[in-house]
């Protein structure tokens, strides 16, 4: 269990847990199997919520009122905690609650749960295999299997070879930067190496402006001091970037023993309107990641401030270890979140021939689908696209659809928020628009280009009925066993010894019906780097091969929250931070009752009350992630 949850679990020894503390613990105790200790039975049973203390929960005995705690002391004997938690494990209509003090969590339970960060990275470790080694085990997996022996195989004629293919492959030239202006006034330009560059001594390309910020602690008052160290350090580093920003917060809040994160928002928003100011950027650090989720929605949601968590471990990192990187990946964020541009392509002959001359709106499209035990999350849909002509901002339009249906029920009136929002600000519409689509599988192909193409042409037309684009349509696959390894070792980099990053495969192991081709766009720090394989459905406007991979290549770069080229295209991630931010907003209302809990199941029955449940709360959800009009128009997500 989570260090900070057993925290709160002695904390309500002697102290009862507020609706704040209590929304924590659903999710990590919610489907736990117990047993009890208090009768000689060994009947199982499995947690279905956290409710209340022994004291406040009371129902009808015998015709009158009594507390739970009041039963078990009648009967089992008084309990030692009463103020724990309760842990209901029936359904609501007949409910049995025990006391947690007379609970055992039973043995030899599957984690169906999603892992924390720090299990995944451990995971991620103790897996990856360097890609020579990588190759090789498979090779020896080929000839164990003997498939060449194999009657069915040899009855169709099908034979397998051990080795690997050899193909060609090359690098691709990576995009020049621009930084912001140097000493005498000259631009910066940086140029990747090996999916890389350092802009550790330079201004950001256009430094955005935070007039007043705040700080929200849910630290113990005592870290005040370190947190102090924290803010002056990262005032220094913001500067030293070029971002405007005052030498002290204009307000600190911290959180008093029995506040709710929402409590604490409302004191900064309440002072903000109190003196007429705009509160830029919040700081908030956090007491656990538990309570991210519910941040950011009272930060994107309730009251439009721009927020900025901080875990301990991070604070430590800047106020003690003095770690520049982290600094510098902070100033990173808070930058693009407050209006500003970290980096910007140098202009060639292939951006302006297909980005900047004609206007192009670059569209990076997402699905997010609830997990297997994620019975009560809808799928959640992102559209996120450029705002400005030089393809940097980005700004997203999120909705909620039926769980699991990757096509975008929503597409016409998302992509019209953007193609919208793009004519505002420049004052004419795009002349090209290049849409990259994430986790569409080969089989839903013809449904992509005969529900989503369309849609897209019917949001232009109603832009203006003789508004006629010229429109690329690129499908994002990560999900593929396909797997490049150097043939000679002078070739590969990294501890991985990966392929370079800029790689890219379009010959002999690509489909010889579709327009595809591999590209690996990062440099592959731990373990085999897995290339993303691009599906171009539709070009109208005849682009070049070579510029349609060196472009998707140059996206890569624009990602902002680190100086590095990641695996896939800026909008596409930016896509699936929005979706993964809107999951947290939904999880945040569910978990402190604002919404009430839903099947998926429900929602596929017709003609019953579940059926309206299941409609009603889906509203419900639809409004829960309706974002605040001040964080509209800002990168929030990044």
């Amino acid at each position: 269990m989570d260090f900070s949850i057993t925290q709160l679990l002695l904390q309500a020894l002697n102290t009862r847990l507020q609706p704040e503390q209590l929304s924590l613990l659903i999710p990590e105790l919610k489907g736990v199997s117990i047993h009890t200790t208090h009768r000689n039975q060994d009947q199982i049973y499995r947690i279905k919520d956290i409710l209340s203390t022994a004291v406040l929960m009371k129902f009808e005995r015998d015709g009158n009122e009594v507390s739970v705690a009041e039963y078990f002391h009648d009967v089992y004997g008084p309990l030692k905690y009463p103020n724990l938690p309760l842990v209901q494990v029936s359904s609501k209509s007949k409910p049995i609650y025990f006391p947690v003090e007379l609970c055992q969590v039973a043995n030899c339970q599957r984690y169906n749960k999603k892992l924390k960060a720090c299990q995944t990275t451990s995971i991620i470790r103790f897996a990856s295999t360097d890609a020579p080694t990588r190759i090789l085990k498979c090779i020896d997996m080929v000839k164990k299997s003997n498939f060449n022996s194999d009657p069915f195989l040899k009855s169709f004629g099908v034979q397998i070879k051990a080795e690997p293919m050899i193909v060609d492959g090359r690098v691709l030239t990576p995009p020049r930067l621009e930084y912001g202006k140097g000493n005498g006034g000259r631009q910066i330009i940086l140029t990747p190496k090996d999916g890389a560059w350092n802009s550790n001594e330079f201004k950001f390309f256009e430094s955005a402006s935070c007039e007043s910020f705040a700080i929200v602690s849910f630290l113990p008052p005592h870290k005040a001091s370190m947190l102090q160290e924290f803010c002056l350090q990262i005032i220094r580093t913001c500067r030293s970037t070029g971002i405007v920003m005052p030498q002290r917060p204009k307000y600190y809040e911290q959180a008093q023993k029995n506040d709710s994160v929402e409590m604490v928002f409302k004191r900064i928003a309440d002072k903000c309107d109190r003196d007429g100011i705009k509160c830029d950027l919040v700081f908030v650090a956090l007491f656990s990641s538990e309570q991210y989720a519910q941040v950011k929605s009272c930060g994107d949601i309730t009251f439009g401030l721009v927020t900025q968590c901080l875990l301990p471990r991070t604070i430590s990192d800047v106020a003690v270890k003095k770690s520049y990187s982290t600094m510098l990946n902070i100033a990173m964020k808070i930058n693009m979140k407050i209006g500003g541009i970290n980096t910007k392509l140098q202009e060639d002959e292939v951006l302006d021939n297909y980005l900047y001359k004609n206007n192009a709106l670059v569209i990076g499209v997402d699905v997010v689908h609830p997990s297997a035990v994620e019975t009560h999350l809808p799928s959640i849909a992102s559209v996120v696209g450029n705002v400005d002509g030089s393809v940097t901002k980005f700004h997203a339009s999120v909705k909620i659809q039926p769980a699991k249906q990757e096509l975008i029920t929503g597409f016409i009136e998302q992509f019209s928020d953007r193609l919208l929002e793009y004519v505002d600000v420049n004052g004419t519409a795009p002349k090209n628009i290049i849409v990259y689509r994430d986790g569409v599988s080969e089989g839903q192909f013809m449904q992509v280009l005969e529900e989503e193409l369309p849609a897209l042409r019917r949001a232009c037309k109603s832009f203006a009925s003789n508004y006629r684009p010229l429109i690329t349509f690129i499908v994002v696959q990560k999900r593929h066993h396909a797997r490049f390894v150097c043939c000679h070792e002078a070739a590969a980099r990294g501890r991985g010894k990966n392929i370079p990053a800029g790689t890219v495969i379009d010959r002999v192991v690509t489909s010889p019906n579709e327009y595809d081709f591999f590209l690996c766009s990062h440099h592959g720090i731990q373990g085999t780097s897995r290339p993303t394989r691009y599906y171009v459905l539709f070009d109208e406007s005849n682009m070049d091969v070579n510029a349609m991979q060196s472009i998707t290549y140059y996206l890569c770069h624009l990602y902002g929250r680190c100086a590095r080229s990641v695996s896939i295209p800026a909008p596409v991630y930016f896509a699936d931070l929005a979706c993964a931010r809107a999951r947290y907003h939904i999880l945040a209302a569910l978990n402190s009752g604002l919404v009430e809990k839903f099947s998926n199941e429900d929602s596929k029955r017709t003609g019953s009350n579940s059926s309206c449940k299941a409609e009603s709360v889906k509203t419900e959800l639809a409004n829960i992630i309706a974002l605040h009009k001040r964080v509209k128009k800002v990168m929030y997500f990044a």
